[in-house]
């Protein structure tokens, strides 16, 4: 259980670090205000500050964010509050407090106009009635009543200043990093594999005194019809020849020096345990153990689970698969597990770069909540040439947030379910 649980934590935290790692250095390139770099959720760990940004590893391991400077610090402020000032020689604001804590260099100051987007707020002293505009340093902080400290940012430093294609990308490079990661994993494992198995109908091993042998069949060579019907991939010739058991059969053949040659084959019938029979012809897959293989191996992976998580998704649009065939953290744990004592390094790694792909696509589904709900946001922006209002964005997300709760709650209630009447 504690080899499982480590592993869990591992996975997850290498997931999420490089999903929030493609956003923060896509805002940081932006020149986008980051407030915040977290790894998991709920109460802090461990937290650093290295230069402007806040570096923290929360309790719960399932997630993580990047935590950029929008309107925030006017979620703090009201106008016509009372607040107490800091300011130096110049009259130059450098502390907001929202409370008075007793200090006899704090300045009550009545709040009237919140304009932090021009580096400024309007109010009046205690003392008289004459409005005053009060600058704010670069460096200014609001201290909140509960002694949080939020530094306040310059307005062209905000995630909603920058340009429209620099926020598409920092939405974009978390799911971009997860494949970019499950490329690299792939690819490394294919140079720790004897070679890669091939989906083509290439001849591997050739059996001794199998039909194939004695056919002339060499290892390298590659089937490209039979009974002039083509074949484009293993298992279709698998399936084609598994009904022609004791059955001559005519196939052409592509040699390894190009040349193609018709060749009659009879496949050898073999009896199944339940009663039925298929035909063989006594070859293994071939194994390509090219370095060129290896190098496109991380990426046909990737592209080949992209495409199975789209074909599931299109089940479940269509009514073919349902919500009971989901799995959540609990399932993702049980699965860790299984993994994690069955198939050795190499199949944690594997599993690795699924669960990565899986993150990345899922995240770029146009949903409310999610990096490609925020993406159609902003295709809809350039579109009308202007963004939607702040409060409609709101509600938006929210609805998303609420949908994918109420399913991640549904999911979880399944694996509860099936853990225990397992």
């Amino acid at each position: 259980m504690l080899k499982t649980i480590i592993s869990f934590i591992l996975i997850f935290g290498v997931l999420v670090f490089i999903h929030e790692l493609g956003h923060f250095l896509f805002a940081k390139r932006a020149g986008v205000f980051v407030r915040e770099f977290a790894i998991g959720f709920g109460p802090k760990l461990y937290q650093t500050k290295y230069g402007e940004t806040l570096y923290t590893l929360r309790m719960l391991p399932l997630g993580g964010y990047v935590m950029m400077a929008g309107d925030d610090e006017e979620d703090y402020l009201e106008e016509n509050q009372f607040i107490y000032l800091e300011v130096n020689e110049e009259q130059v604001i450098t502390m907001i407090h929202l409370t008075d804590n007793a200090s006899l260099t704090l300045l009550p100051f009545y709040l009237k106009d919140i304009q932090l987007e021009h580096g400024r707020i309007r109010g009046f002293w205690p003392e008289n009635d004459v409005l005053q505009s009060l600058p704010i340093v670069k460096e200014s902080y609001i201290i909140t009543e509960d002694n949080k400290k939020i530094q306040i940012v310059p307005e062209a430093r905000k995630y909603s200043s920058a340009h429209l294609l620099n926020r598409f990308l920092i939405n974009l490079a978390g799911p971009l990093f997860n494949f970019l990661l499950a490329i690299i994993v792939f690819t490394g494992i294919a140079f720790f594999l004897p070679g890669i198995p091939s989906n083509s109908a290439v001849v591997g091993e050739v059996v001794p005194d199998s039909p194939a042998a004695q056919a002339q069949l060499e290892e390298g060579d590659q089937i490209v019809a039979i009974e002039d019907q083509k074949v484009s991939s293993w298992n279709e010739m698998v399936s084609i020849l598994s009904d022609r058991g004791n059955i001559e059969t005519t196939m052409k053949v592509e040699k390894k020096d190009g040349s193609v040659e018709s060749v009659t084959i009879t496949p050898k019938l073999i009896e199944n345990e339940d009663g039925t029979s298929h035909g063989q012809i006594g070859i293994h897959i071939f194994f390509d153990k090219s370095f060129g293989a290896k190098i496109t191996y991380g990426l046909k992976q990737t592209w080949g689970i992209i495409a199975s998580v789209f074909t599931v998704i299109y089940s479940m649009l269509t009514g073919s698969l349902g919500l009971d065939q989901l799995g959540g953290p609990i399932a993702i744990f049980q699965a860790t597990g299984e993994v994690t004592h069955s198939t050795g390094f190499i199949g944690v790694l594997s599993f690795l770069g699924f669960l990565s792909v899986n993150l990345g696509t899922m995240n770029l589904l146009p949903i409310p909540g999610l990096d490609g709900g925020k993406i159609f946001l902003l295709l809809f922006e350039a579109i009308r040439k202007k963004p939607i209002s702040k409060d409609k964005e709101y509600m938006i997300t929210l609805i998303g947030v609420v949908c994918i709760l109420i399913l991640m709650l549904i999911v979880t209630w399944q694996d509860i379910s099936r853990l225990f009447l397992n």
